[in-house]
């Protein structure tokens, strides 16, 4: 191709910007667009840039409403042509830092939920009741965990249920992050839109069963449950024992039929595995080109990633262990398992990408932080 040629493809190349983990803060707003018809409408409606929202949760992670429902993502994933981080200004509550992290806190506990899209739709439009379904869109799951965590209004005036992107994008309660970059190159799989991760799988299959719950607490005349940590409170406490027990064997074995419990064993297949396998050939790169730096980059902030969610789910496994001795039943037990199986392998996974980097940097001197030849 010739140099003319080179010279105007870079105006037709798509322009693609990502975040930098360590900019980030807990509870920190990651506003974005995307090339897609819904996107479109949704900025057309508000007159905005940007038709998206996601919370910030600390150690490389953050949680956003979509289709499948909410789930966490790497930050590292997130690829768009447009981005803005956004953060809760101090200037005008001194207490902002430990709102946010109350914030973050919040969106944690809706992990799972169902997705609202009439919602997000008539939020443009009309003021909108909360979703009796407990459904939320991806705003609302923003300012409604800084309601939640401190009374804290994003939009004056506003209910979560009508808060949109471009709300966000313009509220004076925040400020500006300089925390995005436009990489010089980015791995092929991050914007594949098929792409789907395991975490975007457990909220699926949680997703189901927790519908399912719903229903048939309903049928029997009992209240629905906020969320799914709701719902495992709601077990505990279930009375009579009849019910309790029966509810009990329905959960496990939604729970089981929706794959679940086989997401450990891809888990080990499709992570752990590859990444011990790689740890084995001392880092496998050896050239040290720029297509290695930024893996470099990504792995050893998803290393973070898999340390938080190590001794997350170690605790989490204690929690049920100590729920067994009030409330022995079996999906608290089967949840215990499942938590303890996953620290280990997300352990394992540290232990193994330690090892990778450790190589990479010996061979190359790279670093973990976002270096400047990576950005275009």
């Amino acid at each position: 191709m010739s140099p003319a040629l080179v010279a105007l493809s870079r105006l037709w190349r798509p322009s693609r910007w990502m975040i930098d983990p360590a900019a980030l803060r807990p509870g920190d707003l990651i506003l974005s667009t995307q090339r897609a018809v819904g996107s479109l409408l949704i900025r057309l409606g508000t007159r905005s840039a940007y038709s998206h929202a996601a919370v910030a949760l600390g150690d490389g992670l953050l949680a956003e409403a979509v289709g499948l429902g909410v789930r966490r993502r790497s930050v590292t994933a997130v690829v768009k042509p447009r981005l803005l981080v956004r953060r809760l200004d101090p200037a005008l509550h001194p207490d902002a830092a430990d709102i946010a992290e109350r914030a973050a806190l919040e969106t944690e506990r809706c992990m799972h939920q169902g997705y609202w899209i009439s919602g997000a739709m008539r939020a443009l439009f009309v003021r909108t009741p909360p979703d009796r379904r407990g459904r939320m869109f991806c705003s609302q799951l923003a300012a409604h965990a800084y309601q939640a965590a401190g009374a804290v209004a994003l939009v004056p005036g506003k209910s979560a249920e009508n808060t949109t992107p471009a709300d966000l994008a313009r509220s004076r309660a925040l400020i500006t992050v300089a925390a995005v970059y436009r990489p010089a190159l980015v791995p092929g799989y991050l914007v594949d839109d098929s792409f789907e991760s395991l975490a975007d799988s457990e909220t699926v299959a949680v997703q189901a069963t927790f519908v399912r719950a719903c229903d048939w607490l309903e049928a029997h005349g009992l209240g629905r449950p906020p969320h799914w940590i709701g719902l495992q409170q709601q077990l505990a406490t279930l009375r009579p024992v009849q019910l309790q027990q029966e509810l009990d064997h329905h959960v496990t074995q939604w729970l089981t039929a929706d794959g679940y419990f086989h997401l450990i064993t891809r888990a080990r297949h499709e992570v752990l595995e590859p990444l011990e396998e790689l740890a084995g050939t001392a880092g496998a790169p050896k050239d040290g080109h720029r297509g290695d730096r930024m893996e470099f980059f990504l792995m050893a902030h998803g290393r973070a990633a898999l340390a938080k969610q190590s001794a997350d789910e170690a605790e989490n496994a204690a929690v049920y262990r100590e729920l067994l001795a009030t409330a022995p039943l079996q999906t608290f037990d089967m949840l215990g398992w499942r938590s303890e199986a996953n620290s280990a392998v997300s352990a394992r996974a540290v232990e193994a990408i330690d090892t990778i980097l450790a190589a990479l940097d010996a061979r190359h001197g790279f670093t973990s932080s976002a270096p400047e030849d990576l950005r275009a």
